[in-house]
């Protein structure tokens, strides 16, 4: 019977005492509407479509007798259910709205969706629901999504129980009726699994809180399959919940929460602080899939087609990006490759770059090379460095237990004696886990220590640099990459990528391998391939503190593996990528490796990326003209300077120069006064005595006063005598005249200055005018100190002599008389010196005035120069940038003593004759200089168009990663510093490379090409490896790092299967 059958309308009673009242919605399995039950309580009946004994009422009977015991406050309650008619009738309580009404009322007002607090508080209620159901009655709803979550009493209840499942039930098969966008893998295949409903749950929640899902298929097929082979999209998340959804939905189920309550309170946490996320161990895989055989590299013609990827737009950065980068080197290559990190550091603004590393290595001789390195080069670099050595086979057997389970015992039991891994894989973890936590510990502090950009526009950027082909980096840098992922993760860090940098073996010519560097170079890619898997996350390691990280979450889509060819330096190959990454333009690298969010959800194929990178070696592209005349405005304005700063700062260099150049009235005083009147003091006195006696024999009274006139007598006799020792001693010889030379050590001292460009003109005419002022300032000083050393010693022989008689004659205290004496003396001899100061600030006042002509005359040029159409502001090409100050310096170094500083000279050179002359020869000089500076610069000279087209072909070939020819996508960067040079490089390099490049201008950044490789098939390569090891695949499976985990292969296509051994 079909549900025609029933009438359903407003006002009927399909079951007696329920009266249906309004349509609430419909699906395609039933309607929904609102019915008035017995005492008047309204509540929701739902209309199973078709017979209640068709399959899809048969399911939701089985549901509903399974639930019908089942109470609780987060599960919708069950009243009823019957068969009316053949037709399934259910009535449960009713809800006032559901989570997916809710979201669409956001969504609505213009949110991305529900704000996380809310959701995560509707999502605890059905969690809360969901553990119920499994942990109590072994059941599993499996049809979780935001229509079944209903609102009732601001509380979420989940609803629809159609699709419930016994997990005890051993007959189950394949699901029918589940909603595809939120079902878990396993459900698709038949097996739900305890978690599933978790599942279910983190779907829902990227969905409600960003309006995105991590799987963007449209039909079921490409849901089907995304689900179950694809890697979710997780970038609309915010970075701290990314680790945790991405846990949640985990292929294996096993991998995932233990419970849909513990995923909502680690949502929870990821809001509040940092969280780390333990899991449990990965079990092992019991299928193996075998590689196919090529015996040859693939020819040129059936190699698989490149695509261009298109075009970013190009950037210009006006500054060089302050960034931070932590590079991990391993092995013999990471040390290499960070010495020329530093050197590129130290020849940049070191504040720009923050550069910091971490050294690991088995060996310390070669730590210690790197120690070498900073010797030899005068440098302190911020790298830590960590040897991690190996025991010996007998330590190892004394402690195997459970630290080394993973590594097989083959290699705990044959440790060389060198103690050194000797380019074995397995051998370099075996040292790793063996130091584990001491790495923890070092990569915690380092990356606690990482500065975060608060707008997020700038993060640090993570570096894992060695090499595929030997032990150390080879055997360690999948767990060191894995652990920065989860530290990072755990330090809320979630958004910052770690970036592996990995040198590889892949020669092109069988007859070229070398069979240790191929099979090491395979087992590294086959373990890659592996975790590049969308079910195969990185396992837990409790013993070595190695926590687990989410398939999701697997850092190695960012990984770089570079196979140079032998006439290519590896090393400069990966430093100058990653300086390039990290601090010339990380942002726009950032975009070039971005990949469309609808591959992002269906990558289902392990790919890798990879690189090439090489310098352009031509002439700068300049503005000869430009430059010139910016060299000549720059020189002009910085001899003239600002007319505001002629008068700042000048007290104290006045006094200073005046004292330097011997213009000061107490150096005067001390050095040519005291020292004559103080070396021979005695004259005084017998000239003083003689003349008190003589007076005392011509007075009529002897017990009269004796005379002022007497002692002025004396000091008048005494004179001659003081001039005639002044000039025959020689104590005064080696001391400055009184102004003699002070102009000359003054222009000496101002030509001196300006050509050092210490001074400005301006700032030199306002020095000269405060000169000017204090000389004429000591002057006046030298007057009323001349006046007042009268006053006082006139006051002094008034008292002295007033009441002085011949019989107290030998009782007088000369040296007091003696000591007015000296001031009138000195009087006398400093009436000269306030004229000779006025002198001074006379000649000086005329240097200023020449200065001030010399000032005119550059305003003049200058104007001159302003009407040659003076290029305004400073020029946008770096290389002109940085040659215009060289291009000054010259200019000044040959114009400065014609122009500047042509009075101050001993012998002044002529007054030009025409100003234009001099631009002219200016202009001449600059031009001459900017070419000679540019010639020497750019080492190459100028080039013809078939030279440079020879370069770029050159540059190109070398810059072409060598693993695009297993196929993949490019994209091609030209940067450097010069813009006007890229833009002329540009169409030549797009007609070569036959598509359009991304051009980057950044200060102080080395012209070259950087050639992007994505999505290059990681079974391709693998494949080639074995056509270069032959039928032996033995030795490539030994080193295979683990022997806890059944390493799955690739099967290539069209290709025959060989057998290979792994782990042992």
């Amino acid at each position: 019977m079909t549900i025609s059958a029933l009438k359903i309308e407003s006002g009927t009673e399909t079951i007696a005492g329920y009266k249906v009242l309004r349509k609430l919605g419909a699906g395609g399995y039933g309607e929904v509407w609102s019915a008035e039950a017995p005492g008047g309580m309204e509540k929701a009946i739902k209309f199973v479509f078709g017979s209640h004994d068709s399959e899809r009422g048969s399911r939701e009977l089985r549901s509903l007798n399974r639930i019908k015991g089942v109470n609780h406050p987060f599960l919708l309650s069950l009243e009823r259910f019957e068969i009316v008619n053949g037709q399934l009738i259910i009535i449960t309580e009713l809800a006032s709205g559901s989570l997916e009404d809710i979201y669409n009322k956001h969504r609505e007002r213009g949110s991305c969706g529900i704000p996380k607090s809310d959701l995560l508080g509707y999502l605890h209620d059905a969690a809360d629901g969901l553990d119920y159901l499994h942990d109590e009655f072994q059941l599993q709803h499996l049809d979780v999504k935001p229509g079944n979550l209903l609102i009732v009493g601001g509380h979420v209840k989940v609803g629809d129980f159609g699709l419930l499942k016994d997990l005890g039930d051993v007959e189950c098969s394949m699901v029918g009726g589940l909603t595809p966008i939120y079902a878990a893998p396993e459900v698709f295949d038949g097996r739900p699994h305890h978690n599933s409903d978790q599942y279910s749950l983190a779907v829902m929640y990227q969905e409600l809180l960003t309006g995105h899902r991590p799987f963007a298929g449209r039909t079921i097929a490409q849901l089907a399959t995304q689900h179950v082979h694809s890697a979710p999209n997780l970038e609309s998340l915010p970075p701290a919940d990314r680790p945790v959804i991405a846990r949640a939905l985990e292929k294996d189920p096993n991998r995932r929460f233990a419970s849909c309550q513990d995923l909502v309170n680690r949502l929870k946490q990821s809001n509040e602080r940092p969280v780390a996320i333990p899991t449990q161990a990965n079990p092992i895989d019991g299928t193996t899939q075998r590689f196919g055989d090529q015996s040859e590299c693939l020819p040129a013609s059936n190699r698989p087609a490149v695509d261009n990827l298109p075009r970013i737009d190009s950037k210009e950065l006006s500054e060089i990006a302050t960034s931070q980068a932590f590079v991990v080197g391993l092995g013999g290559v990471g040390r290499s490759v960070m010495e020329q990190l530093c050197l590129k550091q130290s020849q940049t603004n070191g504040s720009d770059c923050n550069l910091q590393g971490l050294l690991i290595d088995t060996d310390d001789a070669e730590l210690y090379r790197f120690r070498e390195f900073e010797i030899s080069n005068n440098l302190i670099c911020n790298v830590q460095r960590a040897c991690f050595p190996l025991k010996s086979p007998h330590d190892y057997r004394d402690s195997h237990g459970e630290r080394f389970t993973s590594i097989s015992r083959r290699w705990i039991y044959n440790v060389p004696k060198t103690r050194r891994t000797e380019g074995l894989r397995p051998l370099g973890r075996l040292a790793l886990i063996d130091h584990a936590s001491h790495l923890k510990r070092m990569l915690t502090q380092a990356i606690s220590e990482l500065s975060v950009d608060p707008s997020g526009k700038l993060k640090p950027r993570i570096y894992v640099a060695g090499s595929l082909l030997g032990g150390t980096a080879s055997g360690m840098f999948l767990d060191v990459t894995f652990m920065i992922r989860s530290l990072l993760d755990e330090h809320n860090l979630a958004d910052v990528e770690v970036r592996p940098l990995m040198l590889a073996s892949v020669p092109e010519n069988v007859a070229n391998a070398a069979p240790l560097s191929i099979a090491s170079t395979h087992a590294a890619l086959s373990e890659m391939h592996y975790f590049l898997q969308p079910n195969k996350g990185y396992p837990e390691d409790r013993a070595n503190t190695l926590a687990s990280v989410p398939a999701a979450r697997t850092p190695l889509p960012a990984a770089y593996v570079a196979a140079p060819s032998k006439d290519q330096d590896g090393i400069q190959l990966l430093s100058d990528y990653l300086w390039n990454d990290a601090f010339v333009a990380p942002a726009l690298m950032d975009q070039a490796r971005q990949r469309p969010e609808v591959d992002n959800a269906n990558r289902t194929q392990a790919t890798l990326r990879s690189f090439g990178a090489a310098p352009l070696q031509v002439r700068p592209s300049i503005d000869i003209e430009g430059l010139t005349k910016r060299s000549i405005d720059q020189v002009i304005r910085g001899w003239m300077g600002d007319p505001k700063t002629q008068h700042a700062n000048l007290r104290h260099d006045v006094t200073a120069i005046l004292d330097q150049i011997g213009v000061s009235p107490t150096q005067w005083a001390n050095q040519q006064i005291e020292e004559i009147l103080h070396q021979h003091p005695d004259c005084w006195r017998r000239e003083l005595e003689q003349s008190i006696a003589t007076d005392l024999q011509t007075r009529r009274d002897p017990s009269s006063p004796i005379s002022k006139d007497a002692v002025i007598l004396g000091r008048v006799k005494a004179q001659p005598l003081l001039a005639l020792a002044a000039e025959a001693t020689e104590l005064t010889q080696d001391l400055p005249q009184l102004g003699n030379g002070a102009i000359a050590s003054l222009m000496q001292l101002l030509r001196k200055k300006l050509r050092d460009q210490k001074l400005d003109l301006f700032q030199a005419v306002g020095l000269l005018r405060a000169i000017t002022k204090q000389c004429f300032a000591y002057a006046q000083d030298n007057e009323r100190e001349i006046i007042g050393l009268i006053e006082r010693a006139n006051e002094t022989l008034h008292r002295m002599m007033s009441d002085l008689t011949s019989t107290r004659v030998k009782q007088i205290d000369l040296s007091e008389i003696s000591g007015a004496m000296i001031d009138l003396m000195r009087a006398d001899l400093q009436k000269p010196n306030g004229i000779l100061f006025e002198n001074i600030g006379d000649q000086v006042k005329r240097i200023e005035q020449e200065l001030l002509a010399h000032a005119n005359e550059l305003a003049d040029l200058h104007q001159l120069l302003l009407g040659l159409e003076l290029p305004s502001g400073a020029s946008s090409n770096m290389t002109e940038r940085k040659i215009q100050p060289i291009v000054a310096t010259a200019l000044h170094d040959q114009f400065a003593d014609k122009l500047l500083y042509r009075c101050l000279t001993p012998t002044p050179a002529a007054r030009p004759a025409k100003i234009g002359d001099v631009l002219d020869q200016m202009l001449a000089t600059a031009a001459a200089t900017s070419n000679e500076m540019l010639n020497d610069t750019s080492g190459s000279g100028i080039v013809s168009a078939e030279e440079l087209n020879t370069h770029i072909a050159a540059a190109l070939k070398q810059a072409y990663p060598k693993l695009l020819r297993f196929g993949g996508r490019q994209r091609v960067l030209l940067v450097g510093d010069d813009k006007r040079q890229l833009n002329s490089l540009k169409p030549a390099i797009e007609a070569a490379v036959g598509g359009e490049i991304t051009t980057v201008v950044a200060p102080n950044a080395k012209t070259m090409i950087l050639h992007e490789a994505s999505e290059i098939p990681v079974a391709s390569i693998l494949g080639n490896l074995v056509g270069s090891l032959g039928a032996d695949l033995t030795i490539a499976g030994r080193l295979m790092s683990r022997c806890d985990i059944q390493w799955s292969e690739p099967t290539e296509s069209n290709s025959t299967a060989k057998s290979m051994t792994f782990g042992g």
